[in-house]
């Protein structure tokens, strides 16, 4: 008899996923892996790595990798909100905070204009 594998469910649409079952909080869930449901826990990806890495017997190793993407995915980082607008007003502070300066001497409005990046 071999050992069942823990499995990571993940919420999905139902029409999109033919194994997809209801659970009892709510919302529809397949295994990650794609396989039919088995034995599958809603763990968060991170806690579901951690376990899959202790004990990898123990768990799915399809799953195991479609946690790690999904983990990786969600610290990936996030493209930049500002707009061209929001960059040239703060640019405009920076050279204002250098021109209204007691002294053209004074090294910090002028080292704040020299950091700043458009990106």
């Amino acid at each position: 008899m071999t050992n069942r594998k823990y499995h990571w469910a993940i919420q999905v649409v139902p029409s999109m996923h033919p194994h997809a079952w209801r659970a009892h909080a709510g919302g529809y869930y397949a295994q990650a892996c794609g396989r039919r449901k088995k034995s599958a826990v809603g763990y968060p990806a991170e806690r579901f790595v951690a376990k899959s890495q202790r004990n990898p017997d123990w768990y799915c190793s399809d799953c195991a990798r479609a946690a790690c993407l999904a983990l990786a995915k969600e610290r990936a980082p996030k493209p930049d909100t500002h707009t061209d607008s929001d960059r040239y007003a703060v640019l405009r502070k920076l050279v204002e905070a250098y021109q209204s300066a007691k002294s053209y001497d004074d090294d910090v409005p002028l080292q704040a204009l020299r950091d700043w990046s458009h990106r």
